[in-house]
């Protein structure tokens, strides 16, 4: 099973997963991306502030970028 990995850029900031997931295709790679996007937002809701907004960069086991979701799309998906 290929191995997913889910990089957070909000502004300048970076949060790197250096562990990933292992998930059956990109498809599913994207949900997950959708769900860490909006837990993070939940998270910053719950403690009082506004989320803020950036991207969630889905990359393959050899670093390449193979899709990317925005916070915001996020909410809607």
């Amino acid at each position: 099973m290929p191995k997913f990995f889910f990089h957070h850029r909000i502004g300048d900031e970076r949060m790197y997963d250096h562990e990933g997931d292992e998930l059956l295709d990109v498809r599913e790679a994207r949900r997950e991306a959708i769900h860490d996007a909006r837990h993070l937002m939940g998270d910053q809701l719950l403690q009082g502030n506004m989320p803020k907004l950036g991207v969630v960069e889905i990359c393959d086991e050899n670093g390449r970028k193979v899709d990317q979701i925005s916070y915001i799309d996020a909410l809607f998906a």
